[in-house]
């Protein structure tokens, strides 16, 4: 009995024990910017050679890359997005085209055509209209299948995220969408994978307090 009793004991100190850990990781741990030191050079000249769109503010380049049919890229972009530019940073907004599968095509003819629009004419005042929520209302837009040049960028999209998600992983951080890179107050460069409201939660309170 004793023994039965005694295993009752710490099997319960366990079970307290991974509650505890598991609360710490989902407040202080999931979600949490990182800082990236390796690389810095070649990441800052990726980002800087995509095809982002702005609004051109004076201030510190913040990069956020998102895809289309993307909950968290739309969740960030009507919040997190506006608490960045009210902090004076340049949001500069990379789309990118969602990666083939198994050879098979993930994003949507209509996302792709959009994509290239907004890689070729980088447009802010279009970006605006491409993250209104619902069913694109873009009828009309030029298709980028069957046009290989338009192809050809929706292509450069896809590489360009590939090699910049290479990158990020190369400093041990977990790369997906949305994700944001921008430099702190203090010049480090910062990474956050804002694909949960906890990551935007402490995304938004670090970009506050810069």
């Amino acid at each position: 009995m004793d023994r039965l009793r005694r295993w009752f004991v710490f099997l319960m100190m366990l079970a307290v024990l991974g509650g505890i850990m598991r609360l710490f990781w989902l407040v202080e741990i999931r979600g949490a910017p990182h800082t990236l030191k390796k690389e810095q050079a070649a990441l800052a000249s990726a980002l800087e050679r995509a095809a982002w769109v702005s609004p051109h503010a004076a201030g510190k380049p913040a990069y956020i890359l998102v895809t289309g049919g993307c909950p968290a890229c739309a969740a960030l972009e009507t919040g997190t997005l506006e608490t960045l530019q009210s902090r004076g940073f340049d949001t500069r907004v990379i789309a990118v085209a969602r990666p083939d599968l198994n050879g098979r095509a993930v994003s949507t003819p209509q996302e792709r055509a959009e994509v290239a629009e907004l890689w070729i004419d980088r447009d802010w005042n279009f970006y605006l209209r491409w993250r209104e929520p619902g069913p694109s209302t873009m009828a009309g837009l030029r298709p980028a299948d069957g046009d290989a040049a338009r192809t050809a960028v929706v292509g450069a999209s896809q590489a360009a995220a590939a090699n910049i998600a290479d990158l990020v992983r190369r400093n041990g951080v977990k790369f997906g969408y949305p994700m944001v890179i921008w430099w702190n107050k203090s010049g480090d460069m910062r990474a956050s994978l804002a694909d949960n409201a906890a990551a935007r939660h402490k995304l938004e309170k670090e970009i506050e307090a810069s």
